[in-house]
């Protein structure tokens, strides 16, 4: 997209995007999803941050609302609570999501 790497959603729901973070120090964490929109229409996938061992530390449905061709817009969401040092998966299912296209994730 526009030159840029990215995963895009090809059909409506049941296709995952998976992100590796990998915290340094125990905190509350912000996580900011860029994506790229330009069906038109309100997109939605569902967010699970899973631990190491599998054990889901939040879950969330998430929207994506359209953006103008060559833009992207970035989601804000949070690990909810505090997160160990370690190993975690952001996976990211599609429920609504035909045409979204995810360019990365950035924690702080």
């Amino acid at each position: 997209m526009n030159g840029k790497k990215v995963l895009s959603f090809v059909r409506d729901n049941g296709a995952s995007a998976v992100f590796a973070i990998s915290p340094g120090v125990a905190n509350l964490y912000a996580l900011r999803i860029k994506y790229y929109n330009h069906t038109g229409k309100i997109l939605t996938a569902r967010m699970q941050l899973l631990a190491a061992d599998g054990t889901l530390m939040k879950e969330e449905l998430l929207t994506f609302k359209p953006v103008p061709e060559n833009k992207s817009g970035t989601v804000v969401t949070s690990t909810g609570t505090s997160i160990n040092a370690g190993n975690y998966k952001l996976v990211i299912t599609g429920v609504d999501a035909q045409g979204l296209h995810l360019s990365g994730v950035e924690m702080q």
